[in-house]
């Protein structure tokens, strides 16, 4: 069911795409270049980083290409150390309404790209206590770093809000998606051992540095400042 509406995600990226190329000329209002910038992206807490977007313009439809080079600047990762990666995003935009050569709101559908290696301290119960019980587990962890990767391919829906002050431009937008997780733990320090706790008390890290390939439900949620051209 969840792979089926991933496929659909990356299938109407592509048709919106197309769509607004067949449209383009047809709507003047609100042609401009835009370049902007994501501070909530230095803040997220599994993949931070410094993220610039460049979105062109044409008629009712626009298309964004966002590049974001990865990296822990406030050191807010959960257990993680030597955090390094990149994300790249395509969005299609369709703007419904214009309020005013000022405001206006929009639906877009897209699609990313994240890779992620970092270092992780964490707890590890020993492969052969892997079968026992929960207590007899907890008896026996202990802790240790191993390396990390994380490959995520994500597919959103989102309704968002641009603001045009003079040149300066403000996009706010939230959503909901899937993301496909592909982890991998290496440099344990038994290959078998299984890492089972990264942050005491949080169901939500699990979903980033449990190995594996899955798929979890995505909440975009972006802010991004810039200019207009």
């Amino acid at each position: 069911m969840i792979k089926s509406v991933f496929s659909r995600l990356i299938i109407l990226t592509i048709v919106f795409v197309i769509g607004c190329r067949m449209s383009y000329g047809q709507e003047t209002e609100w042609s401009r270049h835009q370049i902007k910038f994501s501070p909530v992206r230095t803040i997220n807490w599994f993949s931070p980083g410094l993220e610039l977007s460049y979105e062109l313009g044409y008629g009712k439809f626009s298309t964004q290409l966002s590049g974001a080079y990865l990296t822990d600047i406030f050191n807010i990762v959960p257990r993680g150390s030597n955090f390094t990666g990149y994300r790249v995003n395509l969005e299609e935009k369709y703007f419904h309404k214009t309020f005013s050569k000022k405001i206006r709101n929009y639906i877009s559908a897209e699609i990313g790209y994240n890779q992620i290696d970092m270092t992780v301290y964490s707890e590890f119960v020993p492969h052969h206590y892997l079968n026992e019980s929960w207590e007899v587990q907890e008896e026996n962890v202990y802790w240790d770093y191993c390396d990390m990767n994380r490959k995520s391919i994500i597919g959103n829906i989102k309704y968002g809000m641009q603001f045009v002050v003079n040149h300066f431009i403000l996009d706010i937008a939230c959503g909901i998606g899937v993301m496909h997780q592909n982890v991998s733990h290496f440099n344990k320090r038994n290959p078998k051992d299984k890492l089972v706790r990264t942050e005491p008390e949080d169901i939500i890290t699990p979903l980033f540095y449990e190995e594996g390939k899955y798929f979890i439900f995505n909440l975009p949620l972006s802010f991004k400042i810039g200019l207009t051209l």
